[in-house]
């Protein structure tokens, strides 16, 4: 699963059902763009575009605020792995990615064991 749990209603609700059909010892691999650090400018303009649903409208129920990294080390797999980075945007990316890219850019990368 890639870069879909910014969109679904309810992750921990979504995680229950990854789980529910993983096998005992099963891998859910996922990469996700994630709500910046705290206090940074990153998360700032991710909350401002968050209100009043600006966001979501624009982008089909994209969320920017969302801890996806700590929802699913608290869903209840056995063994959560992961890694937060910053998605390097390349120079010769549209306009649109230019300017939008770098609120984007928080991501995490990981394995979660049932």
């Amino acid at each position: 699963m890639t870069l879909v749990l910014c969109s679904v209603q309810d992750q921990l609700k979504c995680f229950e059902e990854i789980k529910r059909v993983l096998k005992p010892g099963g891998k859910f691999f996922y990469l996700e763009h994630i709500i910046g650090d705290e206090g940074s400018t990153q998360q700032t303009i991710q909350k401002l575009l968050m209100t009043g649903g600006f966001w979501p409208f624009m982008a089909d129920g994209c969320c920017l605020d969302r801890a996806t990294d700590k929802t699913i080390e608290t869903a209840g797999f056995e063994k959560v792995e992961q890694k937060k980075f910053q998605l390097p945007i390349p120079e010769d990316v549209p306009i649109t990615f230019k300017v939008f890219g770098p609120i984007l850019k928080p991501h995490v990368m990981g394995v979660a064991t049932k």
